[in-house]
């Protein structure tokens, strides 16, 4: 057994360490990538948080009975601590259905037999499946942002990052907003601007995929994805034969990738183009690679057996690893990350509403989103929690990143159906690729 399927027993016996579910969404290109779309437990040595204190009273209902939350989400989302809190301080029961995959997910959202209150899909999958005319409102509601009360608490660049997703350059397609930085800070409204569309999704998790380097056998800086075809590493870099590294490739080059997938039209012919760079790329850099990834625990095994000394990885497999022997590093490319987030998004058939903002609000309270971080293992978007967080934790999230890295990642997109073939040619060759 390896180092990294142990960690995972290890990770379902002891409490010390907690496991969810994370949500590789660069694997999640509209099924294109099977083996890579269902989620994989990150491996996290985070300790579970104790149960926190209620900090208001709970909701009285007389003889009626009491209000519900039907919240459909992944594994990891939704922290029994956190729950239980929750249901204590506001008299709000919480039905948890757990999904495996968007495509699950789409489906009990369509299911006619339980309408949900509050869903927690990709960022990049609002309109998963939708037919080319169909728009987010045709699923969504817009949330209030006035009844969210927590709100100066959250991250402004996944707040931009997430209301971009209202501002669909045609219908059926919404965009995450062009891969650029976003601003640090709310840019000034003059007087009489027009009020900013209210957004169809708020952000509940983030996470990146970036480098993880073991700095006892590399003994040069590791900064960039072109290091990884440096002739220094030979068959020590392990890259998984999926999607995401076909784009690293093209970020290598100083090509985009992401902005080209939010083209407007899409361009099957440029698409291809780029992807092919991609693959002439990694071909060139075949002497390098070490065996390939495909999981949370083939990383892990691969560095630690040192059959592998750099690997593309979740920024949660790198924070492990590192907690595990400090030689390990993650490092947030020079390229910029790139990133996956979820958002919580208010379904045209909530029949409770108002149980979804009391959650979002229960949740972007700090020492909350902390918990929810300690026990899932994923970022939190309220910039707060990384306060509150042990000190050990606390130092290596802060450590990973900096405010303008956090600007500089590439946000993974909508992936429009007209080029699922081109990808999934390309995807094919580097999963059969000797």
């Amino acid at each position: 057994m390896g180092f990294g399927s142990q960690m995972f027993r290890l990770s379902r016996s002891f409490p010390s360490l907690t496991q969810g579910h994370s949500i590789p969404g660069f694997c999640i290109v509209l099924g294109l990538i099977s083996s890579a779309c269902s989620p994989a437990p990150p491996l996290t040595l985070f300790s579970s948080p104790p149960d926190p204190d209620p900090s208001g009273p709970a909701v009285q209902t007389g003889g009626s009975a009491p209000p519900s939350l039907q919240l459909l989400t992944w594994e990891g989302y939704a922290p029994p601590a956190l729950v239980r809190a929750f249901e204590q301080e506001t008299g709000i029961r919480v039905n948890i259905t757990y999904v495996s995959s968007t495509a699950d997910l789409q489906a009990q959202l369509d299911s006619a037999d339980r309408p949900y209150d509050l869903v927690t899909p990709l960022a990049s999958d609002l309109l998963w499946g939708a037919e080319p005319d169909q728009s987010l409102a045709s699923r969504y509601q817009p949330w209030d942002l006035d009844r969210i009360t927590n709100r100066a608490g959250l991250n402004p660049v996944l707040v931009t990052q997430a209301q971009q997703l209202t501002q669909s350059p045609q219908p059926g397609i919404a965009t995450l907003g062009a891969d650029t930085p976003a601003p640090q800070t709310p840019p000034a409204q003059p007087p009489n601007a027009p009020k900013t569309p209210a957004p169809y999704g708020l952000p509940a998790a983030w996470g990146t995929l970036g480098l993880v380097v073991n700095t006892a056998t590399v003994d040069r800086p590791i900064r960039s994805y072109r290091d990884l075809c440096d002739r220094a590493l030979p068959q020590q870099v392990s890259l998984p034969r999926q999607f995401p590294s076909l784009m690293v490739a093209a970020y290598a080059q100083g090509l985009n990738p992401f902005q080209a997938l939010q083209q407007v039209p899409p361009d099957p012919l440029a698409w291809g183009k780029l992807l092919a760079e991609s693959d002439r790329y990694l071909r060139r850099c075949q002497g390098n690679l070490a065996p390939p990834w495909q999981n949370a625990e083939d990383i892990i095994d691969l560095m630690y057996d040192r059959r592998a000394s750099v690997s593309l990885a979740w920024d949660s497999t790198g924070w492990l690893l590192h907690q595990l022997d400090p030689a390990f590093e993650f490092v947030v490319p020079q390229e910029g990350a790139l990133g996956w987030m979820t958002v919580f998004a208010l379904p045209l058939g909530a029949t409770q509403p108002d149980a979804a903002y009391a959650w979002l609000n229960f949740l972007y309270q700090a020492d909350r989103a902390a918990a929810f971080t300690l026990a899932s293992g994923f970022s939190s978007p309220v910039l707060a929690a990384l306060d509150d967080l042990p000190p050990a934790q606390q130092t290596l999230l802060k450590a990973t990143y900096s405010p303008a890295q956090i600007a500089q990642i590439h946000w993974l997109p909508p992936h429009p159906t007209v080029l699922n073939p081109v990808t999934a040619t390309y995807t094919r060759r580097l999963e059969n690729r000797p």
